[in-house]
């Protein structure tokens, strides 16, 4: 204390110091009296205080102490994403937690050596949690040096009661073990699930509601059924393949006694189809859980067709023996317990004096030796067990031929109480050819359409959506030059594809064509590339002779044509060893309106025999039994080939002699394409570099609207590689969601999702009160790209369609076109000098006064666009006034005129009409501008700390 009445009186100054009396703290302070040379000394009893500070600091170092011995990592961020807290979890060195402090994710996760991905993707859910002011979870993938770790993360962001962010916590819960033990369980599921396929029965499985969990191909051949099935009941399933109510109810019943004794029950029940009646044999098994409650129905079905017609013949045999006997083509006999025939038919007999059986003995090594042994042995199962014995063997002739029977033994009691052994046998032969022949042409044709789509579409996406990504890296002109081979050559196989699984269309002759202008030689040169490669790896000459016309655009289908001209290119270069291969474009007429073309494909390769070059052109045929080993293919190529010329106009003809080649060739005569559809042309040819395409999508909104997660995020994927902001949405109504709450560029709508599908969140967005934002562009993605489709997409709002798979370049192209042509103008349209002068320099005024003529102006335009469509010119006028007190401060000059031509009562309604024209125009470009300036300018909350809204445009 003395000290410091003593600094004060030498300082001349006031002193402040703080003393301690037991248990008691002061605030000492000193005010001197130099020229008196004393002090006055002040005490403040502060004692509570420091009581308070330190019961502070022991509940944070208690707090601190918990966050630090929790089992799951925490850090806490400030709002730039800085370190602010760190426990141990996280980083278990006290070192490495106080570096952290006040560094940034990119800093760390540097340090950290590791990927700037994974920072990347933590500095997008942080800005997701700050914006939604919602938690943001995900699980995420670290790459150790010896290991694969899986985190759970959670970003939970914190707001000051004034609504301005205070901090984000973040958690982090290592799932590894739990990732591990799904996955084990998944492989687990996959096994047993593959022996319940591979099983030759008829097996479903039903939870106590009988609905169905599983049922396996045997049940259910087709897989979109056997998809569609799960969660349906019998009723459901019965109605899908239109089968009587009661055979639902005869299950329901069957089901519900095995719910009701909890035990297995068997039963028959007979299913007509157009082939007959089909017999199963159906057992339901009740599966128990733990708690003795019935968790699971597994169900059998097995086809008992054969067996039980087999028993119907013998019981008519029985009841009409001598019938049989006199007449039936059967091979019957009787044969004692040593095999010796005691009966036999007149078709029994004839077959034996056919054969050398009788003359064969068991032990000899001869065919018929053999099925000497397996009849005797079949007698001996019978005679033993007394059942009826049934199969199917091989029965030899003496001229060699090979007979097959279906064999059926059964034992006979005769009155004095021998057993003996009836034998019947069918001659099953041509009925098993034909069933093979039959089985064989079904197998090609689902084998063939199943493996085509499944073999080529399923990786088909990945192969043109990536190969569209590689030609945005840097590539060398030879790399750039694979690259393209590979999108045409995927396209063109994605278009066959598409004919081959549409064959009844193309018969029917109800093909969709498209006519578009295109260049009949840029056409030929891109096959001709696809095909060059190949044929100069096989060390053939190639020979491109093109279309010698002084204008070759014309209208028609290009992807038709080049897809015929590679069809049979592919064939040449399939069947030509040695040689070359030349297409020609040869020009045969060229009138002011139309250009007739011969195009030919000739080869050197090894031709077609004349008795042969018919049957080519016919679905699944080729020339030869060993072609498609030989060579490949599936036989549909020609035939495909020759309806597409047809649908084009033409004619497919061919000429071959074998060791001479083959030609075939085609004449078409195209309309020629317009002077402003040329243009068009050369326009679309423009291909913009790698900056110019991101130049012109960096930074677009876009909407991505898609249930698919794999085509969802292959678009994300290509968008944002283009520095594109997309945001998506599972389905219609969380995509509508996310547009009534932002404002995008382009919005990308599939067409059919679950709930609401892509039309009618259209038709919802075109009715947006606000008139800026339904006019947003939107591109139909859709599979179902047929020029129906389109024109049903397009009036029902969309501006442009993009069919699955699509080509990156493709739907960058069209979203650049939609973008410009609804571009807003680069000159403003407004300023806010007058309005500033008005505010008096307070932007918070100036920010009101535009958020509340952008709320209430988008109604009065919406009223103006009715008055103008009725002629209303009275209302008009009230309306033009109305907003022009508001135009007039935003100083909206260009607007003016019209106002007044408006406001005019002496114009006339052509110049009302034409003002009103230019004024609905105008407004909506101004709702724009205004929309763009205060979603980017920075807010002046009450804290005074200014704060950038997330952009709303």
């Amino acid at each position: 204390m003395l000290s410091l009445v003593t600094a004060a009186l030498s300082t001349a100054g006031p002193q402040q110091g703080e003393i301690t009396v037991g248990t008691c703290h002061y605030l000492l302070q000193v005010a001197p009296v130099p020229q008196e040379q004393y002090a006055t000394l002040y005490l403040v009893d502060i004692t509570a205080r420091r009581a308070a500070e330190q019961q502070l600091a022991e509940q944070r170092e208690f707090y601190e102490a918990i966050l630090k011995e929790l089992p799951v990592g925490v850090s806490v961020f400030d709002a730039q994403h800085r370190y602010l807290f760190v426990n141990p979890n996280v980083a278990s060195s006290e070192s490495l937690r106080q570096w952290m402090i006040g560094r940034d994710n990119f800093e760390v996760t540097a340090y950290r050596q590791r990927p700037r991905a994974l920072a990347e993707q933590r500095q997008h859910q942080f800005e997701q949690a700050v914006t939604t002011r919602h938690d943001v979870h995900w699980e995420e993938t670290v790459e150790e040096q010896n290991s694969t770790n899986y985190v759970l993360r959670r970003f939970h962001p914190v707001f000051n009661p004034d609504g301005s962010l205070r901090m984000v916590v973040a958690y982090g819960v290592d799932v590894t073990e739990r990732r591990l033990a799904e996955q084990q369980l998944a492989e687990q599921r996959e096994f047993y699930e593959t022996i319940l396929n591979e099983l030759p029965a008829d097996i479903g499985v039903f939870d106590p509601q009988h609905r169905y969990l599983f049922v396996n191909p045997v049940g259910i051949k087709n897989p979109e059924v056997r998809a569609w099935i799960i969660g349906k009941d019998h009723f459901e399933y019965c109605a899908y393949r239109q089968r009587p109510i009661e055979l639902a109810l005869q299950r329901k019943q069957m089901f519900d006694q095995v719910i009701g004794e909890r035990r297995h029950v068997t039963q028959e029940e007979t299913i007509q189809t157009p082939q007959g009646p089909r017999h199963m044999l159906r057992l339901m098994q009740p599966v128990f859980g733990p708690d003795g409650a019935v968790r699971l129905i597994v169900a059998y079905g097995l086809d008992i067709t054969e067996r039980y017609l087999a028993e119907q013949r013998l019981q008519e045999q029985q009841e009409f023996i001598r019938q049989v006997v006199d007449t039936s083509p059967n091979l019957l006999y009787v044969s004692n317990e040593y095999g010796h025939p005691l009966f036999s038919n007149v078709s029994f007999a004839d077959i034996l004096t056919r054969s050398n059986h009788l003359q064969t003995r068991e032990t000899d090594d001869t065919p018929e030796a053999e099925e000497l042994r397996q009849l005797a042995e079949w007698n001996r199962v019978v005679l033993a067990t007394g059942d009826e014995i049934s199969g199917e063997m091989p029965f030899t002739l003496a001229s060699g031929e090979v007979l097959q029977l279906q064999v059926v033994k059964r034992p006979l009691q005769r009155p004095h109480g021998v057993v003996e052994v009836l034998t019947v046998c069918t001659d099953i032969t041509e009925l098993k050819r034909a069933k093979r022949e039959a089985e064989a042409a079904a197998r090609a044709r689902e084998n063939f359409l199943a493996n085509m789509s499944h073999e080529i579409r399923t990786p088909m996406n990945g192969v043109l959506g990536m190969a569209g990504l590689l030609t945005r890296t840097p590539l060398s002109e030879q790399q750039q030059e694979y690259v393209a081979i590979i999108r045409n050559s995927g396209t063109h196989l994605l278009g066959l594809l598409n004919d081959i699984l549409d064959v009844a269309k193309i018969t029917s002759g109800k093909l969709e064509m498209e006519r578009i202008p295109f260049d009949l030689n840029q056409t030929l040169q891109a096959v001709g590339q696809t095909i060059g490669f190949q044929a100069t790896g096989k060390g053939l000459h190639f020979t491109i002779e093109a279309v010698d016309a002084p204008q070759p655009v014309v209208l028609s289908d290009p992807q038709r044509l080049s897809q015929v001209l590679l069809n049979l290119l592919s064939n040449s270069l399939k069947f030509t060893e040695q040689g070359g291969i030349t297409l020609t474009g040869k020009v045969l007429a060229d009138t002011p309106a139309t250009l007739t073309v011969n195009f030919l494909v000739t080869d050197t390769g090894l031709g077609v025999a004349l008795d042969k070059q018919e049957s080519i052109f016919s679905t699944f045929t080729q020339a030869y039994a060993d072609t498609s080993r030989r060579f490949g293919g599936s036989g549909l190529g020609l035939s495909i080939s020759s309806s597409l010329v047809e649908q084009l106009g033409g004619h497919l003809l061919m000429c071959s002699e074998p060791g001479q080649g083959t030609s075939f060739g085609f004449t078409l005569t195209f309309a020629k394409a317009s002077g402003e559809e040329i243009q068009t042309l050369q326009q679309t040819r423009i291909e913009e570099d790698l900056a110019a395409a991101v130049e012109g999508v960096r930074g677009l909104r876009v909407l991505l609207v898609e249930d698919h997660d794999v085509n969802r995020q292959l678009a994300q994927l290509v968008l944002e590689s283009y520095e594109a902001v997309v945001e998506t949405a599972a389905d219609g109504a969380s995509g509508l969601a996310l547009f009534e709450r932002n404002v995008y560029d382009v919005i990308l709508m599939d067409i059919q999702m679950p709930g609401m599908n892509g039309l009618e969140a259209t038709a919802r967005i075109r009715q947006h009160p606000d008139v800026v934002r339904a006019r947003t562009p939107i591109i139909a993605l859709t599979a179902n790209a047929f020029l129906s489709d389109n024109e049903k997409y397009l009036a029902a709002g969309m501006n442009d369609c993009l069919a699955k798979p699509f080509d990156a370049a493709e739907l960058v192209r069209k979203i650049l076109a939609l973008h410009r042509a609804d571009a807003r103008p680069t000159r403003p349209l407004f300023a806010l000098t007058d309005l500033e002068r008005t505010a008096r320099g307070n932007p918070a005024f100036v920010l009101r006064i535009l958020e509340s003529f952008l709320t209430h102006t988008p109604q009065v335009v919406s009223q103006l666009q009715d008055a103008a469509a009725a002629a209303d010119w009275s209302r008009a006028a009230g309306l033009a006034h109305r907003i022009k007190p508001s135009l007039k401060l935003l100083m909206a000059q260009e607007l003016h005129p019209f106002i007044a031509t408006l406001e005019d009562a002496t114009a006339t309604p052509a110049a009302r009409e034409a003002a009103a024209k230019q004024l609905l125009e105008l407004l909506p470009l101004l709702l724009w501008q205004l929309q763009h300036y205060v979603s980017n300018t920075p807010r002046i909350p009450r804290n005074g700390f200014p704060t950038k809204q997330r952009p709303a445009t």
